[in-house]
């Protein structure tokens, strides 16, 4: 980002081109994809929520809590829909609130300060 700076490039202008590339491609792939399969309201409903889990579980800003729920996550719905399929997301949030009560901040959470915010 500084060096490109240092060598004359709007590196604002570049960012917002960057991000307009993306969305074009992401709206195109949408665009071309959507006629071969069927869409529906809650499309992608269940990766968004088992993502937030995994946010909560890990602790905001933390990778490695990230990685670690994501793989806890990935085992126990594993087993969960090869013991009690119809459980599986239960068992997921079950792990998601007794987190909460017993590390409000996540497994690897950071404490912030109000300074740091």
């Amino acid at each position: 980002r500084e060096m490109s700076a240092c060598l004359g490039v709007n590196v604002s202008i570049l960012y917002t081109e960057t991000f307009f590339l993306a969305v074009f491609i992401a709206g195109l792939g949408g665009a071309i994809y959507l006629p071969a399969t069927n869409a529906y309201s809650g499309m992608g409903f269940e990766p968004i929520v088992l993502s937030f889990a995994v946010m909560i579980i890990g602790g905001l800003g933390s990778l490695k809590g990230a990685l670690v729920a994501a793989s806890m996550i990935g085992l126990v719905r594993a087993f969960g829909i090869a013991l009690m399929p119809e459980l599986e997301l239960a068992v997921v949030f079950l792990i998601l609130i007794i987190t909460l009560i017993v590390r409000p901040r996540g497994l690897f959470g950071k404490k912030f300060t109000r300074e740091e915010k």
